[in-house]
């Protein structure tokens, strides 16, 4: 599937499995709330539906994105 990547600070989000590439270009700002992309189905796991893999690094080392959603609540 395409990869958006976007920095949040010291955070860096990766948004994995998106059925097009991201209309986002290097250097653009996100607003909150705003549409990154749609959700598609990755060749080599279309048994599992369409869904997406979130991966988050702060400072350079990945960390478990429910400790940054659980933190947002």
């Amino acid at each position: 599937g395409n990869v958006l990547i976007i920095a949040h600070g010291t955070l860096e989000v990766r948004y994995c499995g998106l059925a097009e590439p991201s209309t986002l270009a290097a250097g653009d700002t996100v607003e909150d709330g705003q549409t990154l992309g749609t959700v598609g189905i990755v060749p080599l796991e279309e048994q599992s539906g369409a869904h997406l893999h979130l991966q988050i690094q702060k400072d350079g080392v990945w960390i478990d994105p429910t400790r940054v959603l659980r933190a947002q609540e």
